[in-house]
């Protein structure tokens, strides 16, 4: 036993030597030899860097190499040809004899920096490694021990995908963005820029796409959008080239495409007028296969995108496309019949299919969600696999190459930098030929809570992760990795890039009402030290306070929270509506508990805690019931005058929540005999997808003594045909007996 506890300290030691002598390089090269015994290569000694005069970009490199060294070796390093003999310095240097387009090596001795790569990709790749050995902060001193590296990516395809449909990112963002990926080696920039709600790039000859699909009104009534002119593409991808990122731009279809039906409506099967939505979901309007218009539409718009951007490759989306609209569809019912297609799947894969035709004609592939594998795709289709290794089973089945993904806009708490550092590409089951149809993997950051002052929090340091899941995939020790990461910290401060914590939320915050001293709680909790609360009352932001863990409220009203850190907003603002009335305070029964997932913990208090909901129905407040109707009774201790009672209800269809068929109000003194004061039918429209409150009240005509109030909600039941989740039983959702 003796024995092995020295061997496990033995390990231990020899695992603490290896991180400390592992440079901070994310993603982790294939190999590296390190000789640190000898006398190393001082940078400020160094007087040139040489390139071959007949390599323009590689000697646009080397200028910019220099540009990041001025900093440590005190003076920009002239860019030469040839080499000069006997003096200190570097070469970059094309050698064909590397293997892999990517691949790079660098060689350091005394005097002497040698990277050597057989593309500029590879150079640029080799700049970025030197880029993270260097010291964070620049000093003249600074030296690269004796050592070999030579590295090469495991997977081709090292994705960063952002959305810009449902928030909007400036042009200035998105370079950020780009600037992230390209320093974890990242080279594919999947641009996700048309949404249900925002079309986000100008089409000439469509110019109510970006006039009427760019923008949305908001549940305050403004207005929110923005759209990038085609002069702003082509700076994006000219950036990105520069940086040997390929830009890859999606236009969603069939579905998530209400911007553009707000900005063309003859495009749908109804022809209805259509708004661009504020609310996230599932659409049931879509393009209208049926029509011969919605083709010359979509090829007019592709052409030209495709003249933006020089990638070859083109997605599609094809991802959540419901099927109602097009089963009810005279034009979509002549289609399947002229064509002799079974169902409505079929008809998706026409429609895939004849778009893959098109971009075939255009010299480009086409790129889909996996749903685009229902019905039959052809071989060609590059497949992003999101819904697990099911989907990746069938496009390899199918012959088609695929990606797989890892989740950005789920919170760290839940999707850890972890459990990103152990993404797997490969598919359990799979022969070494199926296992060579992955071409990699992407991040997604889906931005329907993302706006753009959060998103970098929400990148990093998973995108870290990612990078070297991708690029160095076997290669792979987490331990090393954590200690690398700590350096990177330094180097996003240094960029002045915003991070998210690891495995927390990045800002929770939630209230709660004591009933011992009748006040208001607001508890909060950060992912990262250094964050700053602020909070203000009824839109007095001239009035600001600042808190830290908890903030107690003492007077009622309309609180706005807002975490920042480093000057910047961390987090959404959070909104909390406080009032008094007769009910707060006093307990309440219920004939059909609350469901647990919503509203406070203790049900019993729940409509009687001086909270009204917002605009988000899991935000603490409203409680739910599903299929089950409401009955609740306030006890107001004793008897009271009151003159009058009120209710919200929530309605969100795309969420199974809507408004109840009926409401009824009763009072009584002794919970026995009830009067009803109240009652009010609700037209239920199931096919409204916005987010609304409804208010329910009663005004008595002169005060009424009463010392119990009942409220009485039917809920609307099964939901109905064409509903998206038809069958199913409806939820109901109130905030606050409000009793005056």
């Amino acid at each position: 036993m003796p024995n092995k506890h020295f061997l496990l300290a033995l390990l231990c030691c020899a695992q603490a030597v290896l991180c400390a002598q592992q440079p901070a390089v994310i993603p982790q090269p294939a190999r590296i030899d390190l000789s640190p015994e000898l006398a190393p290569f001082v940078w400020r000694q160094a007087r040139f860097i040489a390139v071959d005069p007949q390599q323009p970009d590689i000697q646009a490199l080397a200028v910019e190499l220099s540009e990041i060294l001025q900093p440590y070796t005190g003076y920009p390093l002239p860019v030469v040809s040839p080499a000069p003999d006997n003096q200190p310095g570097i070469i970059l240097q094309q050698n064909p004899l590397i293997a892999g387009e990517e691949a790079y090596r660098i060689t350091s001795r005394v005097g002497l920096l040698l990277v050597e790569a057989a593309t500029p990709t590879g150079i640029f790749w080799a700049i970025q490694t030197l880029r993270q050995m260097l010291p964070v902060v620049p000093t003249i001193e600074e030296t690269l021990p004796v050592m070999s590296i030579e590295d090469a990516p495991a997977y081709p395809w090292r994705g960063g995908h952002l959305d810009v449909g449902r928030h909007f990112m400036p042009v200035t963002q998105v370079k950020r963005y780009i600037d992230m990926l390209s320093f974890y080696k990242f080279n594919v920039f999947h641009w996700h820029l048309t949404e249900d709600q925002g079309w986000r790039i100008a089409i000439e000859k469509y110019p109510k796409l970006a006039e009427v699909g760019a923008w949305r009104r908001e549940a305050d009534g403004s207005r929110y959008g923005g759209f990038y002119t085609q002069a702003e593409i082509r700076e994006v991808v000219e950036y990105a080239r520069k940086r040997h990122i390929m830009v890859v731009p999606e236009i969603e279809m069939p579905g998530h495409c209400m911007a553009a039906l707000a900005a063309y409506p003859h495009l749908s099967c109804t022809g209805q007028p259509l708004e661009v939505p504020s609310h996230w979901g599932v659409m049931q309007d879509v393009f209208c296969p049926g029509k011969e218009a919605t083709f010359s539409f979509i090829e007019d718009v592709l052409t030209e995108v495709i003249a933006l951007f020089p990638a070859p490759y083109l997605h599609i989306g094809g991802d959540e496309v419901p099927k109602n609209r097009w089963q009810a569809c005279h034009d979509c019912q002549r289609r399947m019949k002229m064509e002799g297609l079974p169902d409505a799947h079929a008809l998706q894969s026409y429609f895939i299919r004849r778009i893959e035709q098109f971009l075939h004609s255009k010299g480009r592939q086409l790129i889909g969600w996996d749903e685009i594998l229902e019905g039959g795709v052809s071989q060609s289709a590059l497949i992003e696999v999101w819904r697990g290794d099911e989907q990746a089973r069938a496009a390899a089945a199918n012959g088609n190459r695929y990606l797989k993904t890892s989740y950005f806009d789920g919170h760290p708490g839940a999707y850890t930098l972890e459990k990103v550092y152990h993404l797997e590409l490969s598919t359990p089951g799979f022969s070494s030929g199926q296992q060579q149809l992955c071409l990699g993997a992407e991040c997604c950051v889906w931005t329907e809570h993302i706006p753009e002052y959060k998103l970098e929090p929400m990148v990093l340091p998973r995108l870290a992760a990612l990078a070297e899941a991708i690029w160095s995939d076997g290669n792979r020790n987490y331990s090393v990795f954590k200690e690398k990461l700590a350096t990177h910290y330094k180097w996003y401060e240094r960029n002045g890039w915003q991070y998210g914590p690891e495995d927390r939320a990045l800002f929770q915050s939630a209230i709660r009402f004591d009933r011992a001293s009748r006040q208001w709680v607001i508890d909060a909790e950060a992912g990262l030290s250094g964050i700053s609360v602020d909070y203000w009352r009824n839109s007095n932001r001239k009035n600001v306070g600042h808190f830290t863990d908890s903030l107690l409220l003492q007077t009622p009203g309309k609180y706005t929270i807002q975490a920042h850190r480093n000057g910047r907003p961390f987090a959404e603002p959070m909104q909390y509506h406080t009032m008094t009335h007769l009910a707060l305070g006093k307990p309440t029964v219920f004939a059909q508990v609350p469901h647990s997932n919503y509203g406070p913990l203790d049900k019993s208090g729940g409509l009687s805690d001086g909270l009204i909901g917002s605009t988000a129905f899991n935000d603490g407040v409203w409680l739910g019931w599903w299929g089950d109707d409401v009955e609740a009774i306030v006890d107001l201790g004793k008897s009271t005058d009151i003159k009058e009672v009120s209710v919200n209800f929530f309605q969100q269809s795309i969420s199974w929540i809507l408004l109840p068929r009926e409401v009824e109000i009763q009072l009584s003194n002794d919970s026995k005999t009830w009067q009803t004061v109240h009652t009010q039918k609700i037209q239920v429209d199931t096919r409204d997808m916005s987010v609304r409150q409804y208010h329910v009240a009663v005004q008595l005509a002169q005060p009424t003594q009463t010392r119990y109030v009942r409220l009485k909600a039917l809920n609307y039941g099964i939901l109905p045909e064409g509903h998206n989740g038809a069958g199913g039983k409806a939820w109901v959702f109130a905030d606050e007996i409000v009793v005056i």
